[in-house]
């Protein structure tokens, strides 16, 4: 009884199937065909690892070398290749082409590279708006990034790290990141643009990547944020209820927007895990406010012990009367 055939690489597992029945090989020819894949190129060798003699592997081979129109297994491997390289192109089943996103302010400087890279077999895409940047990278599933350095309105390689700074996602590996950012958007702002108005009813949470929010109500400002990672509009996606204040571009301004609302969308593992991240950062958020609240609620404590303390001794403190 024949021994099961070994295994392929995965690479060729179908296209050594079609080959077998283009050049109508047996069963066990087939099996020489995909030892030699394995690299097992010694007759003995296929002999042993096949559980068959080795002069029942040359006439096999034989076989082969007729039916095939070669005359050495070297020659067998070859014409192998040629048949899976043009079966794989008329399929159009190539392995994906690595895929390029330049970033440049002169377009220019942009199709340069892009030409460069065309030339080499990779897809390109270019695009002179860094803020972009991330909305490019999810929904084009990209390899690689070039960006220049320095920009008129974003600095690239600011940009490409301060993802990174905004300390609610620090904790998320490469893979969670990028599933985060599949429900984010860049979004840049022109000074004094509205970002979002007071009673605005709306899902989206912000995390200020460069530029400065001023924070209104009832058209008083109530305080700026400054600070890369600063997060705002979190409330109403946590509680549901309308914008309790409206938020205003100081300068340029550079946010990235996500979505929350975006896991009604997905079913299955995909919805858990958005679940958990959401979850991961909502935490966080109200731990950094609680933490807030509970230093403000300390500092208030102080004052007002003191304040008690000179008004019950202020008899006895110096320039008294």
């Amino acid at each position: 009884m024949d021994k099961p055939s070994s295994s392929v690489p995965s690479t060729f597992e179908q296209e050594s199937q079609d080959f077998s029945q283009q050049y109508k090989l047996s069963n066990r020819e087939f099996d020489v065909v995909k030892a030699l894949l394995r690299n097992v190129t010694n007759s003995e060798e296929i002999a042993k690892t096949l559980g068959i003699s080795t002069h029942t592997v040359n006439n096999h081979l034989k076989s082969i070398f007729e039916k095939t129109s070669t005359n050495s297994k070297t020659e067998i491997l070859a014409c192998f290749l040629k048949f899976a390289a043009d079966r794989m192109k008329n399929h159009k089943m190539f392995a994906r082409r690595p895929k390029a996103l330049i970033i440049d302010d002169e377009e220019s400087i942009c199709e340069h590279i892009a030409a460069g890279l065309s030339e080499r077999g990779m897809k390109t895409y270019t695009t002179t708006d860094p803020t972009r940047v991330i909305d490019l990278t999810t929904e084009l599933n990209l390899d690689v990034i070039i960006c220049d350095v320095r920009m008129p309105e974003v600095d690239g390689v600011d940009l490409l790290k301060d993802l990174r700074k905004i300390a609610v996602l620090n904790p998320f590996d490469e893979k969670e990141l990028k599933n985060l950012l599949r429900m984010s958007k860049i979004r840049k702002y022109q000074p004094e643009e509205l970002i979002f108005g007071e009673g605005y009813l709306d899902t989206w949470i912000y995390f200020l990547v460069s530029g400065s929010v001023r924070v209104m109500k009832n058209k008083k400002e109530l305080t700026v944020l400054d600070k890369r990672g600063d997060i705002f509009g979190e409330m109403g996606p946590l509680d549901g209820s309308p914008r309790s204040a409206s938020i205003y571009a100081v300068g340029t301004t550079v946010c990235l927007a996500m979505d929350t609302d975006y896991i009604d969308k997905l079913a299955g593992r995909d919805r858990v895990a958005f679940g958990c991240i959401l979850y991961h950062i909502f935490a966080r958020i109200l731990a950094e406010r609680l933490r807030i609240a509970n230093d403000k609620l300390v500092e208030a404590k102080a004052d007002a012990g003191l304040g008690l303390y000179k008004k019950k001794f202020s008899s006895f403190l110096p320039g008294s009367s």
